[in-house]
Order: structure tokens, then sequence, then C-alpha cells
């Protein structure tokens, strides 16, 4: 069906751009002009409420809120799976405030379209579009560039726990086949770190897996291997699971049981792996992941307008909210992992850990880099229950000022301020996953 639409009307506006309430119920904009709103709903009956536009301005980064005078409702239009109402007012300033919005939004499609996202970055923000050109050559090259500028770690106070990832096969080989003060040398040589980045001290405990990939965790075999020289050596163990999939759930209840036998940690980054896991697992014994601990993260936030002096209002999440935490609690989670990702972090009550210096951005529900490898376009991606790992001599670049690289399935960036590190007294544990 066509919805009777006058000819200033722009549909399909972005929700970050503009935004309605009916009181304080949100409802959905189908179209807006500057002197009317049509609101989709599944029926005719409509919230009661005074009716407020949420215009944001991306030159101040604000958002503006706008009760427009003289309101009338005009008649419902049907369709099969939807009721469109128009509501047209008689308001000049909240006119205007919407054609600035309808202009913002023009402006947007047209940069965009003719000279891509980073050429409207720079002309909303200053972006500086030019450094999207430059890239070095390598990864060994680029961790050598941003490990140069990057401060060491501070010392590690001795109530404070030192834990490694393990989360690939070059490291599950390299820990097996070394003994462990010549593992963490050849660790940090590997990764090109300067000389007495990391802390003098041995590690106390090894994160097994990949948060990110359940084909990176390893098979049976090597994981014993892996776990009696831990044990040997009197290292802790943490083993880590990815999604969980329907034909990957012999993986989970193996990975389930050995947290069980060993009583080991099981890091958790499914909600239905965490349901599985709290019926089998003493409390405690399960650790939130950090993919379960959804935060805004990205190293282009910098330039976002309106951020400056306002970071704190990123801090918060769901882990914040004591229902949630309580909830968490009575499936036996005690322990959450976090990132340390250049913007402060409110840190719940209790003893958590902190991943450093990376942080995940976003992550993918098949894999980039294979897709790549495979078909040279990283948006032919599809499902593999059996993967050759691509990922053990691939990496996708990025700009190098972004300090971002494509790894496994998600994009990781680097944290060169260790922004947490400021507030440790939550963190008893550090995880370092270079």
């Amino acid at each position: 069906m066509m919805w009777d639409l006058d000819h200033e009307a722009v549909e399909g506006l972005p929700s970050g751009l503009c935004a309605c309430r009916i009181g304080d119920t949100q409802m959905h904009i189908a179209a807006l002009s500057p002197r009317s709103v049509w609101l989709r709903t599944q029926d005719e009956q409509l919230p009661v409420g005074a009716l407020t536009l949420c215009l944001y301005r991306p030159e101040t980064g604000k958002t503006e809120f706008h009760t427009p005078a003289n309101v009338q409702t005009g008649p419902a239009q049907r369709s099969e799976d939807a009721v469109l109402t128009r509501f047209s007012f008689v308001d000049p300033a909240c006119s205007a405030a919407i054609r600035r919005t309808l202009n913002s939004y023009a402006r947007y499609l047209e940069i965009k379209s003719s000279d891509g996202a980073s050429a409207y970055a720079a002309y909303a923000v200053g972006y500086p579009q030019e450094q999207d050109e430059v890239f070095l050559p390598d990864l060994t090259a680029q961790r050598r560039t941003w490990f140069s500028s990057l401060s060491p770690l501070p010392e590690l106070p001795p109530e404070i726990e030192l834990a490694v990832e393990l989360n690939c096969p070059e490291l599950w080989s390299l820990y097996l086949h070394t003994p462990l003060p010549e593992f963490m040398a050849a660790y940090a040589a590997g990764r090109n770190l300067p000389e007495a980045w990391l802390p003098e001290r041995l590690p106390d405990r090894l994160y097994i897996g990949n948060s990110y990939c359940r084909h990176l965790f390893p098979e049976e075999a090597l994981l014993r291997s892996i776990r009696e020289k831990a044990l040997s050596e009197g290292l802790a163990l943490t083993l880590v699971t990815a999604e969980l999939r329907s034909h990957s759930a012999s993986l989970a209840d193996r990975q389930i049981a050995h947290a069980a036998e060993w009583n080991a940690e099981l890091v958790v980054n499914d909600w239905g792996m965490l349901q599985r896991a709290s019926e089998r697992l003493q409390p405690g014994r399960m650790v939130l992941g950090t993919l379960l601990n959804r935060r805004r993260k990205d190293p282009r936030a910098a330039y976002k307008a309106g951020l400056a002096g306002r970071e704190n209002l990123l801090s918060r999440n769901s882990l914040n909210d004591s229902a949630w935490a309580a909830l968490l609690n009575s499936m036996g989670v005690r322990r959450f992992e976090f990132e340390s990702c250049a913007l402060p972090v409110a840190v719940p009550e209790g003893g958590h850990s902190l991943h450093l210096p990376f942080y995940q951005t976003n992550t993918s529900l098949w894999c980039p880099t294979r897709a790549l490898c495979l078909h040279g376009d990283r948006g032919r991606q599809a499902d593999a229950a059996h993967c050759p790992r691509y990922c053990e001599n691939n990496v996708i670049l990025y700009p190098a000022h972004l300090k971002m690289l494509g790894r496994w399935n998600s994009l990781l960036a680097l944290d060169s301020s260790l922004a947490a590190l400021c507030e440790p007294a939550r963190f008893d544990r550090w995880v370092l996953n270079f």
C-alpha cells in the first residue's frame, strides 16, 4: 500500500537523527516533514500525552527536544500490518528545526554517496580524512609503530593476578614447547614489544581459547597437554568459549565438562552457553565474557561532536543495574571480563578482570578473514562447520592512525591510554591479549 504523504515528507530517517515519543512512549517515525510527522503503530490505539520530537544536531553533537504547538491528529491509514497516523502542527520554531535536520540528512547522503563516509566525517567533525589513506605494510610494522610510542605497563601490584590469553594456535604451540620464563620473552618478542614493556613477574593464569571464534579452541590431546604443563608450572586455568551454535553443542559440552573436572573457570560469551553451563558448574566457576559485557567502544569516538566532557555518559551498561547483576549472581556468575577501551568504565562491585591493551569493537557472525581468503570479498561470509584457520597467517589492516586491525572474525583496537588502569580497585586480574 502507498501511504498518503506530502511532497516534503522524508521516509526512512535514521533513529539516531530523529526520534519521537508521545508521553513516555517511544514511537516509530515513518516519515517527517517540516509541518507533519507520520507515526507507525500496530493498531489505531495511541498513547496519551504530548508529542515530542527529538532532533540531533550533528554540528553541535547535541539533541534538541521540541513539543510542537497546535497539533492536529489526522485520520489513520491502514494496511495489512500497520497503521499510519499523521500529526500536523503549526509551530515555526519546530518547523525550522525539522528543516535543519532534513537538510543535514540530505547533505550527509550527498557527501557519502559521492565521496564516502570519511568525507562526511571530515565535513561534519573535522575527521582527518587524508590519514585514512595511510597504511603500514604489514602487521609486524604496525605493531612496532604502535608499541614504540606506548607507555610500559605500570608496576603490577602483588595482589593483582596476571594472566595471558592463549587465543590462537601460534600461542598454544609456543607455550607447550617453551618453559614459562622463555615463553614470556618469546611472547614479547613475537609481538614486537619494547624491552621491559611487560611486567617482570611471570603470569599466574592462562586463558585458553578465543572469545570470538569457536574454531580457535585446542583439540582434546593438545588441550590436555597444555593443562598438564600449566599444572607443572603452577598456573591456574580459564577456558574461553565463543558463540554457541546448533552444530557446536558437543564442543560446548566438552568445554563445560573440562571446567567442572579441572575446577577451572569458564568464560561464557553466549547467553545460551550461560544457561547451559549454569546447570552444571558450581557458582563462581562461570565468568561473563567481554561479548556479553557490551558497551560503546570505538577508536573514532574522540571525533564525535559533543563527546568531550561527557565521556562518563558511556561508562555504564546493564551490569551496573542491580537487578541484572542479581540475576547473574543467581546463575552463579561472580566475575565480569572488561576491556581497557580508552573511555572510563563504571565497574560494579566485586573483583573483575581487565583485558589489555586491545579491545573489541565489533564481531561478525561469520568470518570476514575466511571470506577474503576464499573469495576476495569480505562480504561473502558464510558459516563453516570446519575451518582451516586462515587467520593464522592473515589479518586485515586498517588506516594506521586508527590503531585497529581485523583479526579472526572481529575488529580490534589498541587502547594507547590504558584508561581503565586508572581505577584498579575493582580489577584484581590483568589479562594480556597482545
